[in-house]
């Protein structure tokens, strides 16, 4: 059974945490596959996965916030390869494939604000995003 919208707005919130949530409800975090821009969280029985995408992260350093604002800018003037979305959408896009390699079960993906806007791109390219 896929996640619910709750489970996916907590593993939305937790890509932005160091210290993320070990579990939400059946889904348990995988801190092998995750990364400070994605949260991968599974369920052991169900064998689902979630991939959660980290959003605009102003508040920790001036290089990761200048290349999330850069990628939201790419969103507003629809130049994403230009202003590095096309880069944060190919890293999720690898963490996505080792989450498919290593649990072999349908994929979701997640985010909010640039994290939203990463799963969305990274859903259009990939048939295999779990709906």
């Amino acid at each position: 059974m896929p996640a619910t919208t709750d489970q996916l707005a907590q593993m939305s919130k937790e890509a932005y945490s160091h210290e993320r949530a070990r579990q939400i409800g059946s889904y348990l975090f995988d801190n092998e596959l995750s990364d400070p821009e994605h949260a991968v969280y599974n369920d052991p029985t169900t064998k689902h996965s979630v991939l959660a995408a980290r959003g605009t992260q102003l508040g920790h350093g001036v290089k990761t916030g200048l290349k999330d604002v850069r990628a939201d800018l790419g969103i507003i003037t629809g130049l994403d390869r230009m202003f590095g979305l096309g880069k944060r959408v190919d890293a999720a896009n690898d963490v996505f494939n080792r989450v498919r390699g290593k649990y072999g079960g349908p994929v979701g993906v997640t985010g909010h604000s640039l994290g939203g806007a990463i799963a969305a791109k990274l859903a259009g390219r990939n048939d295999a995003v779990d709906s």
